[in-house]
């Protein structure tokens, strides 16, 4: 088929001038999530902390939350608080949403938490006041981890800016 009368025409996608050649390198991304900064790639990367750091300031702030804050809520007493107390110590009052009349909530959420309220009274010998206080920071140091854990997914999965904005709005 090589007759030199005959030509041949080749199709093929046309190669850019800054393409990279074979065996050159394609420039690398700074990130890999979902958004890319128009910065030069050279640029340092901005600002981050780490999963500890994140987690550390955010137990900072959930543990004095728990220590500190009001009960705000009626519904966090008496659908929770009041709830948990009948199912640990057998007395209390129970709501009319879960009296067995209605029966309009589930135990589940509240019998979730019994080990966690259970383990202060009968374990370490806590006082109620002291066994409420625990089951607060139980919560605070949860809590904590997991928004952590999403704070650095945020960062690997999107941007790195993204994910401070984020970890500054989940701090207040």
């Amino acid at each position: 088929m090589n007759n030199p009368n005959v030509q041949t025409l080749r199709f093929r996608k046309p190669t850019p001038a800054s393409a990279p050649k074979d065996g050159e390198d394609k420039p690398k991304l700074r990130h890999v999530g979902l958004l890319q900064d128009q910065v030069r790639r050279t640029a340092r990367a901005p600002w981050c902390p780490n999963l500890l750091l994140a987690a550390r300031l955010l137990l900072l702030m959930r543990a004095a939350g728990a220590m500190y804050s009001n009960i705000s809520d009626c519904d966090e007493v008496f659908n929770f608080w009041e709830p948990l107390h009948f199912a640990d110590y057998g007395y209390g009052f129970q709501t009319w949403e879960l009296s067995p009349t209605y029966a309009i909530r589930s135990w589940a959420y509240i019998l979730l938490h019994l080990p966690l309220a259970w383990l202060p009274t009968r374990l370490l010998q806590f006082e109620k006041r002291q066994a409420f206080f625990a089951l607060r920071i139980a919560f605070a140091v949860f809590s904590s981890f997991a928004e952590a854990n999403f704070y650095r997914t945020v960062v690997e999965c999107v941007n790195e800016h993204v994910g401070r904005y984020l970890l500054l709005m989940l701090l207040t």
